[in-house]
């Protein structure tokens, strides 16, 4: 099944928030970052975190890590920087982190507020997200005393043992990608590489039932950083067969939707939106739907 980028981008118009509508035009319609930039700075709180529900599970006003971890995210999408952005962003985890400076995802202020199920309490500080975001930061070039200890600590720590689940092996490549040296971070991605196959919530099988990560969330584009590692020894299907199991969980609707219970209606529809331009980005990238109204 091939899916419809037509019926993608009137979807994401009609449900999606601001922030997705925004990517979503930077991305395939030719738009600036500029005003995507202003709804990140917007984000950002006076103790410089992240906060306002930007990771839609959670919707809290307080800074939060895992805020913290989207926004990065999407700044490195975008290619933009912002110096004063980033400095307030490590300035806040350097006083949320522990000695280590690991940061765990949410913090108890996040507990009095809507959220799904899942976040329950604080989760203990490490690779999760503490690497994903320290990936983030050195795709964005910034130097920082917490995010130099931080960086240490996680390679450390993945060294020694990594992550036995998919979310925590996700933060680690996105670590191992950006770190500024190289020869370290292919080391690490051939350490990642070798768990995933035993890592709970890794999708191996494409279609495969249940909430889980295929290969194409580690590897978006057939030239990503992971893409080397899924040969048939990590997978049971080519990444042929789960972009084609992507395509066909588009709705009816023209969307795609979260596999897992949002905290509400507003949560539901903003996860849509990000489940969407994430699909179609994939979709595009690797040649398996065609951009409408781009000739």
């Amino acid at each position: 099944m091939v899916g419809s980028f037509a019926a993608a981008e009137a979807f994401l118009g009609a449900q999606g928030r601001l922030l997705e509508r925004l990517r979503w035009a930077v991305a395939f319609r030719g738009a600036p970052n500029t005003q995507v930039a202003a709804l990140l700075r917007a984000y950002q709180n006076a103790d410089g975190g992240l906060g306002y529900a930007l990771e839609p599970d959670l919707q809290c006003a307080a800074s939060q890590p895992l805020f913290c971890e989207v926004g990065l995210e999407i700044a490195h999408e975008l290619g933009w920087r912002d110096d004063a952005w980033l400095q307030g962003i490590c300035d806040f985890l350097s006083g949320v982190a522990d000695a280590d400076g690991l940061v765990g995802p949410i913090l108890g202020s996040a507990l009095s507020e809507p959220r799904a199920g899942h976040w329950t309490e604080p989760w203990p500080a490490g690779l999760n997200p503490t690497a994903s975001i320290c990936g983030g930061l050195h795709a964005l070039a910034m130097s920082h005393p917490w995010l130099t200890r931080a960086s240490s600590a996680c390679v450390d720590r993945l060294l020694a043992e990594p992550p036995t689940d998919a979310h925590g092996l996700l933060c680690c490549a996105r670590l191992a990608e950006h770190l500024p040296d190289r020869a370290l971070g292919e080391r690490l991605r051939d350490r990642i590489g070798a768990a995933l196959p035993e890592a709970s919530f890794f999708k191996a099988r494409a279609g495969a039932d249940g909430y889980g990560l295929a290969p194409w969330v580690f590897a978006p584009r057939p030239d990503a950083f992971m893409a080397s590692v899924f040969g048939s020894a990590v997978v049971a299907d080519p990444m042929a067969s789960h972009l084609a199991a992507l395509a066909a969980g588009q709705g009816a609707d023209g969307g795609w939707t979260p596999a897992w219970e949002p905290p509400g209606s507003a949560s539901r529809a903003a996860w849509s939106g990000v489940l969407t331009l994430q699909a179609v980005r994939t979709l595009v990238a690797y040649g398996a739907m065609p951009v409408a109204g781009s000739e």
